[in-house]
């Protein structure tokens, strides 16, 4: 029970599992703990035949049974109306149901014994629109047509059951976001999609909803196997593991898994977000360094510790459009800049040029900080090839050699998984064999800071210098293999990721 006002609310938790009860449903461990969640929006990333319609049926009967309940002890006006919205009538008709079905939600609301059988229409052809009204409280579910997205509105929905929500453009989406936005906080969305099906902004949807955001979005990923109706052997289940055979990983992850693969054009395909993407913080005893790329359309600044031999990216400024007095002042406010005077920083190079007469970049951090930075032009080649080692797992260490705080969600786009905070600002790609010069703020600036910190994998002539200046020519000769542990002997990168 929850207090709310001052009056008692069960929670809507308890309501569900008493009509998954009624209905005679029992659900799967792992459908149980996303049907269950406590998540305002979900996003539900399923495999083929992972019950994503079934679901998604049934927690829009649960759910606006208890937004009933909970409207009449509270006295609100919410939970009249509901939309099930697909990218046409026919694809909204899955969740919907037919008077012919046992199950979806209208057999389901019929077993409860709440249909007004007068008010409700479910037409014969598919392709046609379909309104169900309940008999005790007047609840009105609608199938919407995503064909038209300008058309969606008007209406304010206490909740949305989003079918097939990769076959959607965005504009669908963010029109349906909007209108939950009118009831907000009683109001919730259920969206499920497959990742086979769009390798675009739903992939991007999905990875935000992986991460923390402010969209009250939390993404779930449900294999076909969870679905114990149609594999009860689970992933060792024979037709899954025929399945498995008969296709590529990354196809099988997509259309099975109900995984967001990297897409095959990703000029970082090793960044996993499961293995690269935490919860750390700020270390007080540590340095903390600097790697900044100063564009004008997106501004980038990446603060960095080196822990244990792992590069941590514990906190971000990723800016659109922002003055360098803002991006100073928001720098100065953050707890970490304390820590900043004792780190070795990097900027494109691009922030030693001269645009349309402005003082270079680099200068006016100089004149209003105190901080230099190493500015050297670097080939695209190594920048990758450096960024590509840190995303390698260490044999000594059994930890990734890169790691991103969540919140650093610019960088963790421009790597693949999530939608960028700045409309615009896609996935790094290759382009005609080779990454292209965009998107690659963040990445960029990371890759500059780790040739600078610890060369390239082979250093040329021009950085052993560098490097035996910094560190002196013992480090330099442990880097390149001369005087390693036999513990490192075999890899010299460690050995140099590991130095105090």
């Amino acid at each position: 029970m929850s207090l709310i006002n001052g009056i008692q609310v069960p929670a809507w938790q308890d309501t569900a599992k008493e009509v998954v009860k009624h209905l005679g449903i029992t659900l799967s461990p792992e459908q149980a703990e996303i049907f269950y969640h406590d998540a305002r929006i979900k996003i539900l990333c399923g495999g083929e035949g992972s019950s994503k319609s079934f679901m998604g049926a049934l927690y829009g009967v649960a759910r606006s049974q208890h937004d009933a309940m909970a409207a009449s002890l509270l006295g609100k006006s919410f939970g009249d109306l509901y939309w099930v919205v697909g990218h046409d009538f026919e694809t909204a008709r899955r969740e919907f149901g037919s008077l012919e079905m046992d199950d979806m939600l209208l057999p389901w609301v019929r077993a409860l014994g709440d249909i007004n059988t007068n008010r409700t229409s479910a037409p014969a052809r598919y392709d046609q629109p379909c309104v169900l009204q309940t008999k005790r409280y007047n609840q009105v579910f609608r199938t919407i047509s995503g064909y038209d997205a300008q058309k969606i509105g008007r209406e304010e929905p206490t909740g949305i059951i989003g079918c097939e929500v990769s076959l959607w453009g965005e504009e669908i989406w963010e029109r349906c976001y909007g209108r939950l936005a009118r009831l907000y906080p009683n109001s919730w969305g259920w969206f499920s999609g497959s990742p086979e099906l769009n390798s675009g902004w739903f992939d991007e949807l999905v990875n935000l909803g992986d991460h923390d955001n402010d969209r009250d979005i939390c993404s779930y990923h449900l294999p076909s196997w969870a679905n114990p109706s149609i594999y009860p052997g689970g992933r060792e289940d024979p037709a899954i593991v025929q399945l498995e055979g008969s296709m590529s990983y990354d196809r099988f992850m997509r259309r099975h898994g109900g995984v967001i693969t990297a897409p095959t054009d990703a000029v970082l395909p090793e960044f996993d977000a499961r293995i690269h993407v935490g919860d750390f913080t700020f270390r007080p005893d540590l340095p903390v360094h600097m790697a900044i790329d100063p564009g004008h359309f997106v501004y980038a600044v990446l603060f960095i510790q080196v822990v244990d031999g792992t590069v941590r990216i514990i906190d971000e400024i990723y800016a659109n459009k922002w003055s360098h007095e803002e991006i100073i002042n928001e720098s100065r406010m953050r707890p970490l800049w304390a820590n900043v005077g004792r780190g070795k920083h990097v900027m494109d190079i691009a922030g030693s040029q001269h645009h349309d007469g402005d003082v270079p970049t680099a200068r006016r951090w100089l004149d209003d900080t105190d901080i230099r930075f190493n500015m050297k032009k670097r080939r695209v080649e190594d920048v990758v090839e450096r960024l590509r080692s840190f995303l390698t797992i260490s044999p000594i260490t059994g930890r990734p050699r890169l790691q991103v705080a969540r919140h650093c969600i610019g960088t963790i786009a421009e790597m693949g998984r999530g939608k960028s905070p700045i409309d615009g600002v896609r996935i790094w790609k290759m382009k005609n064999g080779k990454p292209e010069a965009a998107n690659n703020h963040a990445c960029s600036a990371l890759g500059y800071w780790g040739l600078f910190y610890y060369g390239t994998s082979r250093p040329e002539a021009d950085d052993y210098e560098e490097l035996e200046e910094e560190w002196g020519s013992k480090s330099v000769s442990s880097y390149l293999g001369g005087n390693l542990d036999d513990g490192l002997r075999d890899d010299p990168f460690e050995a140099l990721m590991l130095r105090q």
